[in-house]
């Protein structure tokens, strides 16, 4: 994953990523969010909907009801 022009740092992924995860770039839209999970080989996430462009593998911001804080 890319953010801003620069590779994250995720030493949590210890699988590698679904087949279907490969694809981009994509800038994801002011208003809408990116839903991606940790357990990259098992999740199905925004990587799992690609048909139908940006619009279908990213949710509008007003979607989202709460924050998960696991710290």
């Amino acid at each position: 994953m890319v953010l801003d022009g620069q590779p994250l740092e995720e030493p949590y992924i210890k699988e590698p990523p679904a087949s279907y995860s490969r694809f981009g770039p994509l800038t994801v839209p002011q208003g809408r969010v990116w839903v991606q999970g940790d357990n990259r080989h098992v999740s199905m996430d925004s990587r799992a909907y690609q048909e139908g462009g940006v619009e279908n593998t990213t949710l509008p911001t007003s979607d989202v009801v709460g924050v998960v804080d696991m710290g």
